[in-house]
């Protein structure tokens, strides 16, 4: 016989919740145990479901949640969090049932139509996900994230004005929103408007990755003769490469350039002898300005057409490869991103180029940082470069004929050095690569496009590579 009436059972519901409100984790998750070992208990299952959520126990979660749903299948509350769980695990398919079949339950819940569109976004159903976060907008109109994630998803189609229209509406409804402005200011850049793209662009300062970041006075274009100049990177290793360039400016105009950057970057930009001093810690040093990497761009007003670069920009200290066959045609190869980036999307599989090379003229070397590209080697590699770090990196590539390379820093380092370098690009890709460019880009001269003319399809870009292979001497 149960202990509990079924008043008294949702007494103890409403003391989890109101525990669940105080942070008190531990006494709500108590609470619904001793529920649960009582009778069966939908609420209960769905508190200790959201507990393992919270907790990044996501297959704890989905099967409580289940257990709840079970029970009571017209709670909207428990779809909501087995598709978050679902989601929280990649599969978004399934969340995408999920949301429906809340949907079908309440349809007047805007946040639901917001994880709908988010889950077929993640798909790569841009077509579905406008749908739901335009039905997500029409129930809360000050959905700022459902207008972001719009804006997002009309990007990926390339409707730009549509996009541009969501971004700025987010901004009307929060000023501040953060991701608004830096997703504008993508945005702007991708399609060549660099006056406005890096005036928003600043906004990524506010970010909390720039918080306590450095102290002292900022430079905003102020006479560098003779001053003391500390220049923070920011974002991907690739960018660091891309941009350090106009450090050189400075340094002509008799400025000591003070660089703080990575580890891995640290080597070869000591070898540049327009940067004084190099640090990969918070420097604690004296110096008259400081200015994040990227915002150079801002104060020297960077455009195609008022900025030219000579090549190569960088040098480096000569290492030895055992990779380069003087016989042979020498390619460098790499086709996969951090897998944190967006789902991978600029990444290519190894075997898509598979039948792109002859053995007998070419001598295909990874340039993959990783180390599962081993089990393509004498499958499509014949070796796999070694090298620790940008410095012997930029040796290796030197001595190479070609590189090929999806978006990476591989492709900045081979730009840097002036080498011949195709680079495979998805049907948007990042704000550096601007859409006015068909097969070029003003950022470095040795390199060629090869754009994706399809969503999520590389048939054409591998067909063109293949082609060009045969006639590559």
């Amino acid at each position: 016989m149960s202990n509990y009436s079924q008043e008294a059972a949702k007494q103890e519901i409403y003391k989890a919740i109101n525990f669940l409100s105080q942070n008190k984790f531990a006494e709500a998750e108590s609470i619904c145990k001793d529920l649960l070992l009582d009778h069966e208990n939908s609420d209960a299952y769905h508190i200790l479901s959201s507990l393992k959520l919270k907790d990044k126990e996501f297959d704890s979660s989905i099967e409580l949640v289940n257990k709840a749903i079970s029970i009571d299948s017209s709670n909207i509350g428990y779809y909501v969090t087995l598709g978050c769980a679902q989601s929280s695990i990649e599969k978004y398919a399934d969340a995408a049932e999920t949301f429906k079949d809340a949907i079908e339950i309440n349809n007047k819940v805007s946040q639901v139509h917001f994880y709908l569109g988010e889950a077929y976004r993640k798909l790569t159903k841009y077509n579905l996900a406008i749908k739901a976060f335009k039905k997500s907008i029409e129930i809360n109109k000050d959905h700022s994230s459902a207008l972001l994630f719009l804006g997002i998803s009309y990007v990926e189609i390339k409707e730009f004005e549509l996009a541009k229209n969501a971004f700025k509406k987010c901004i009307d409804t929060n000023p501040d929103f953060i991701e608004a402005h830096i997703n504008l200011a993508m945005l702007h850049l991708l399609t060549g408007n660099y006056k406005d793209g890096w005036e928003e662009f600043e906004w990524r300062l506010k970010l909390k990755a720039f918080e306590n970041d450095i102290s002292g006075k900022p430079w905003n274009g102020e006479s560098l003769s003779n001053k003391k100049l500390l220049i923070i990177d920011e974002q991907g290793f690739g960018d660091t490469i891309n941009f350090i360039r106009f450090a050189q400016d400075f340094h002509k105009d008799d400025c000591e350039v003070i660089l703080q950057t990575k580890p891995e970057l640290a080597e070869l930009m000591n070898q540049q002898k327009w940067i004084n001093h190099v640090t990969t810690q918070k420097y604690d040093g004296e110096y008259d300005y400081f200015i994040h990497l990227l915002s150079i761009m801002k104060i020297i007003d960077w455009s195609p057409d008022n900025h030219k670069n000579n090549f190569p920009y960088l040098t480096y200290e000569s290492s030895h490869s055992e990779c380069i066959k003087n016989h042979k045609i020498n390619i460098g190869l790499v086709l996969q991103t951090s897998l944190s980036n967006d789902h991978n999307h600029r990444s290519i599989p190894y075997e898509m180029l598979k039948e792109c090379f002859d053995s007998s003229k070419h001598n295909v070397i990874s340039l993959d940082y990783k180390e599962n590209q081993n089990e393509y080697i004498n499958d499509i590699f014949d070796c796999k470069a070694d090298y620790k770090d940008f410095n012997e990196l930029a040796s290796i590539i030197d001595n190479l004929d070609l590189v090929i390379s999806v978006d990476t820093a591989v492709a900045h380092l081979s730009g840097a050095l002036n080498k011949n370098t195709w680079l495979l690009l998805p049907y948007v890709p990042g704000w550096r690569w601007d859409l006015n460019f068909i097969d070029s880009t003003p950022w470095y001269n040795s390199l060629i496009l090869f754009r994706q003319d399809q969503i999520s399809n590389w048939d054409n870009v591998i067909n063109t590579i293949k082609l060009e292979l045969m006639n590559y001497e």
